[in-house]
């Protein structure tokens, strides 16, 4: 049977936040691995309360490989307001119909229907899709969800998550029984990379950069380590530009009322950079920073992790014991502290001022690892997974 594959996915290329990129380059790989990938997805979204900034180079990612289809979506104000208000589940739920009737259209030939999660809407088009055409269901959980109908997971042929927590979840919460199921975990991981922008392991951390890149919300709370490189400033009157925090992301209403109050020469917030010149300061920084204080998020790893990695960063995490810290102490990749006390956080930065040979072991532990949290070696894993489905 023939390696198609149709993915349902509201954010692809060249939607260029973490959803965006990792879409993107899931199908790349795919399509190098020998399957026809067609791509449902949103055309031009524009929003009251989301950012849709866009990377035209992830379209260059995917190249003429990967067949994408975009369905018109306007602004649903009423549906994101709606959703804000916990009214409905889903702000794309009005996208629907027309991706269901999109996906009819393109569908030529047997395959599997592949729908990512979230959001819900995703995994509601795959499923009338998958159940038309008499097709294999995928849902490929990157997040916990658990507003999806019980019935649309049971029909599914496989599911997939990010990180063994989510699985767990997933299947628990659904009533799969992981042993008679071919359920597995894949990481989001990170892409291929220029092995030229990876960070030289004998380079002194002067100064101690940190750089956080990605979506800033209060679930992340990403500024809880500009509060613990103020409280070492207060502390030290030696510091003369040594520790210096860099924020890439897009401006939104937690940028504005929490990020600019900590603003000053070491701590700066520059905006959304597309993916490449993300990569490119990734190359010039000691750490990347990846906190996550929301406690319904502990079963998840970001994306933005595994970016750190790709260039040869150690992480600083800030979190509750969860799949991320977990993830930091297993491998020695990192440095995991708990978001409270923020004295903690302003210690551990100190630490590695003070020592900066900290900084390098855990550097060579990351050049170490890095190749198995490849998104293409994940991909391989996903590969086998699906080809069973078609047999």
């Amino acid at each position: 049977m023939s390696k198609t594959l149709y993915l349902i996915s509201f954010y692809f290329a060249p939607l260029g936040r973490a959803d965006g990129v990792n879409r993107a380059f899931l199908t790349r790989y795919l399509a190098d691995l020998g399957w026809n990938v067609k791509v449902i997805c949103a055309d031009n979204p524009h929003g009251l309360l989301r950012n849709y900034q866009t990377d035209p180079s992830l379209l260059d990612v995917i190249g003429p490989k990967v067949q994408r289809f975009g369905v018109p979506y306007q602004a649903g104000i009423r549906n994101e307001l709606a959703c804000l208000a916990h009214l409905k589940p889903d702000p794309f739920s009005h996208w629907v119909p027309a991706a269901t009737a999109e996906a009819l259209r393109q569908i030529d030939g047997p395959g599997v229907i592949y729908a990512v999660v979230p959001p819900i809407s995703n995994a509601l088009v795959a499923w009338q899709v998958a159940k038309q055409k008499n097709m294999p269901l995928v849902l490929d959980f990157r997040d916990n969800e658990f507003r999806l109908p019980r019935l649309c997971v049971e029909d599914a042929a496989l599911i997939t998550a990010s990180t063994q927590r989510s699985l767990d979840d997933m299947q628990a919460h659904y009533g799969r029984h992981g042993d008679k199921r071919r359920d597995m975990v894949y990481f989001n991981g990170y892409p291929d990379l220029e092995t030229s922008l990876t960070p030289s392991v004998t380079a002194p951390a002067n100064p101690l950069r940190l750089v956080y890149a990605g979506l800033l919300n209060w679930e992340q709370h990403p500024a809880i380590l500009s509060q613990a490189a103020n409280v070492v400033r207060r502390r030290r009157q030696d510091l003369d530009g040594r520790l210096q925090l860099d924020y890439y992301g897009p401006h939104n209403y937690y940028t504005k009322l929490v990020m600019r109050r900590d603003r000053n020469d070491g701590t700066r917030f520059n905006g959304y950079l597309p993916f490449a010149q993300v990569r490119k300061e990734l190359a010039t920084s000691s750490m990347g920073i990846s906190t996550l204080v929301a406690a319904s998020k502990t079963y998840c790893i970001p994306s933005k992790v595994f970016q750190y990695l790709a260039a040869g960063l150690p992480i600083f995490a800030v979190t509750p014991p969860g799949a991320l810290s977990d993830f930091v102490e297993r491998t020695g990749t990192g440095i995991h502290m708990l978001p409270k006390p923020r004295n903690a956080i302003a210690d551990a930065l100190e630490l590695l001022l003070d020592q900066p040979e900290l900084l390098q072991t855990m550097h060579y532990r990351v050049l170490a690892q890095r190749e198995q949290f490849s998104l293409r070696s994940q991909v391989v894993r996903l590969d086998s997974s699906l080809q069973e489905l078609l047999h």
